[in-house]
């Protein structure tokens, strides 16, 4: 019987690809990282159609598909705002935000999140970004970031630009300097 159902998955996995519009894209990144499950399958193929920078990081670093596990918890829209705290502060921002993102973008190429809930979930990861680099930056005079059009309205997309204000008490070229 497992045998069974380890070949009705791979054929699905093969519909799947034959399905896809990007079937050449699909096969080569599901093969190249061996993929055998079929909601791994159903992301990858997606993903190697909506995003050659996501994919190409998906093949540096398989374990980010991690995003998908464990589907109670992907399938919530409730994220975790609180990057890591440790002694290379930068990379470690970067690469929390790369599979932030990359989770986000898979719940909503797989339909799993709506578009408001894209858009907030986009801004909400803008946010903790700020916070976390304003962290890091931890001197000189207080600044507060002020998210301006579509980032203030919890609208962004992919390809929104994020329009911030920078307030801060003092000196003008004290905080020019500290930031």
């Amino acid at each position: 019987m497992e045998e069974a159902g380890r070949e009705q998955q791979n054929q699905d996995i093969e519909y799947l690809i034959a399905s896809c519009p990007w079937p050449d894209d699909a096969r080569s990144l599901i093969d190249d990282l061996a993929i055998t499950n079929e909601r791994r399958a159903r992301a990858a193929a997606m993903l190697a159609g909506a995003s050659r920078s996501m994919s190409k990081a998906v093949r540096r670093d398989p374990s980010l598909l991690g995003v998908l596990d464990p589907p109670a918890d992907f399938a919530t829209e409730k994220i975790s705002l609180v990057a890591p705290d440790d002694d290379d502060a930068l990379d470690s921002l970067r690469r929390w935000k790369r599979r932030q993102l990359l989770r986000i973008a898979l719940r909503d190429l797989l339909g799993e999140a709506d578009l408001p809930t894209v858009g907030r979930e986009l801004s909400l990861l803008a946010d903790a970004c700020f916070i976390r680099a304003l962290e890091i930056a931890d001197e000189g005079p207080p600044l507060a970031i002020i998210g301006m059009g579509k980032l203030g309205g919890n609208e962004l997309n992919y390809a929104s630009d994020v329009d911030i204000v920078f307030v801060h008490e003092g000196d003008s070229a004290a905080a020019a300097r500290r930031y």
